[in-house]
C-alpha cells in the first residue's frame, strides 16, 4: 500500500535502543513510533482484534492479540535476548514459560 502512493518510509530508526537500526517501514507497518496513529498498522489490527475479545463471534486469541506492541525488537527483561544457532530464533535467558 505505502509504495503504491509513494507514502512508503525511508531510512532507519536512530538511538542506542533495542530498535536502533531497524527499517523506518518495519515501524511504519507495526504502528510505532510518529506511525501510531496511522489507520492500517499492525497495532491498528490489534487493537480491532482486542475489541472482539468476548464477544460473541469473538475467538479465544482476541485478547491476547489485541496486545500493542510497543518495540519491534523483542525486548528482554533481565538479560538480553540470545540468538539459537541452529534455529535463528530470539530468547530471553531469564524467561521461562
Amino acid at each position: 500500500m505505502h509504495i503504491e502512493r509513494g507514502t512508503f518510509a525511508n531510512g532507519t530508526i536512530g538511538g542506542t535502543g533495542g530498535d536502533a537500526g531497524i527499517d523506518q517501514d518495519e515501524w511504519q507497518a507495526v504502528g510505532l513510533g510518529k506511525y501510531a496513529k496511522e489507520r492500517l498498522t499492525e497495532n491498528a489490527y490489534r487493537a480491532e482484534r482486542g475489541q472482539l475479545a468476548g464477544q460473541a463471534g469473538g475467538l479465544a486469541s482476541d485478547k491476547e492479540a489485541g496486545v500493542r506492541r510497543t518495540n519491534y525488537v523483542p525486548q528482554c527483561e533481565g538479560g538480553e535476548l540470545t540468538k539459537d544457532g541452529k534455529t535463528g530464533e530470539l530468547s530471553c535467558p531469564h524467561h521461562h514459560h
